[in-house]
């Protein structure tokens, strides 16, 4: 199947798709920037990123917990307006990515297309990753660009295997009191069961921490919670991982330059490890 473009790119969509829409409270310039620049799609994507976005260029996306980098090679680029790229892999329809900026109103209207997944059912497990990813990634930068435009971001991913415990056992871990109380917080107050996108949340963590945010993002398996005890955000995620699946926890936060944040953020890091010890042991019963 194919797709028209929604931007200039000569370049064809093919395969299945994912397509997102987000508003975000920063001008165009800066939306492009979190995308074409290598020091800001770190402060809210990858862990590194090696070149800055330009058309005809090969940057490079670096995840240094899985030891991967990923060429990333780049059809177009209008600054503050439009970015399309991609990559061919062996057996795969051709991926291609664009990313509409505009301006509507007060706020900034990004449109995201992520082509080239394959078609059938045995598929459908990945498309529904990649597509709850960039729910959670789009609200991460969201945050980032609305809140803490610019900070240096602290980053933590905790994941453990879970063998092939269906998400359907998961998410009312992640969406319920219950749940959450059996696995992440000693006390779980929420605006309502399931959680929803908007949501109030407070979660009393172990080492004395507390979440009093709201959920940013609800995807058919993964939530993202606001953080701003640690200004920061915290994802709830479970995701298909070799021939298994795993449960995971992932922390940003944006502290303040010059601000002493070390010890909370490293307690922060050390609950996030025992929370998640805990979510695997129960995904297991």
């Amino acid at each position: 199947m194919s797709h028209d473009p929604i931007g200039p790119t000569a370049r064809r969509h093919q395969g299945r798709a994912v397509e997102k829409e987000i508003r975000i409270d920063a001008s165009p310039e800066a939306v492009w920037d979190a995308w074409a620049k290598p020091e800001e799609i770190a402060r809210w994507f990858v862990d590194r990123a090696e070149g800055t976005m330009a058309a005809g260029t090969t940057v490079t996306w670096i995840f240094e917990q899985f030891g991967y980098r990923l060429p990333i090679e780049v059809y177009d680029a209008v600054p503050g307006e439009y970015l399309a790229f991609g990559g061919e892999l062996p057996g795969r329809p051709p991926a291609l990515q664009e990313v509409l900026i505009e301006r509507e109103g007060g706020s900034t209207r990004l449109r995201l297309v992520n082509s080239g997944f394959l078609e059938g059912a045995e598929w459908d497990e990945e498309l529904e990753g990649i597509d709850s990813g960039w729910e959670l990634a789009l609200a991460t930068l969201k945050r980032y660009l609305e809140r803490y435009p610019g900070r240096d971001r602290w980053q933590r991913l905790v994941m453990r295997l879970a063998g092939h415990v269906p998400y359907s056992a998961v998410v009312p871990l992640y969406t319920t009191g219950a749940g959450l109380e059996s696995w992440l917080s000693s006390s779980a107050r929420l605006g309502s069961e399931p959680l929803a996108a908007g949501d109030a949340v407070r979660l009393e963590l172990g080492g004395g921490l507390a979440l009093g945010g709201e959920v940013l993002a609800r995807s058919s398996r993964e939530v993202l919670l606001s953080w701003p005890e640690l200004d920061g955000v915290l994802g709830l995620k479970a995701f298909r991982f070799g021939d298994g699946r795993a449960v995971a926890l992932s922390a940003s936060a944006w502290p303040a330059p010059g601000s002493s944040e070390e010890g909370r953020l490293e307690a922060a890091a050390a609950e996030l490890e025992a929370a998640v010890d805990r979510l695997a042991e129960r995904v297991a019963r």
